[in-house]
């Protein structure tokens, strides 16, 4: 039984979606004409942010994180101690 969240209640998916539409939208406002050194480093930085956005987007969709539930964290403990599984270095201590 999978018993993670829907991606879209997470608040860091939230957070990520609106870090890449903020450059995304300000790309789309780009207009021709001759190149502004200031714009053109205000777009690479919000390139950078856009992909930083994207990069934890896809890490939280297709690796959910979320915080270990009562039961999680005793079935773990009984795991560990029975030797079925190692110990995780940032899970609950037996």
């Amino acid at each position: 039984m999978n018993e993670t969240a829907p991606w879209y209640t997470s608040a860091i998916v939230r957070q990520s979606l609106v870090q890449i539409l903020t450059p995304l939208l300000a790309y789309l406002g780009i207009k021709a004409g001759i190149i502004d050194v200031e714009q053109l480093v205000a777009y690479i930085l919000g390139a950078i942010a856009m992909l930083t956005g994207a990069v934890t987007l896809l890490t939280r969709i297709f690796k959910p994180a979320p915080n270990l539930s009562a039961t999680a964290v005793n079935k773990e403990i009984e795991l560990v101690a029975a030797g079925k599984i190692p110990p995780s270095p940032t899970g609950p201590t037996t």
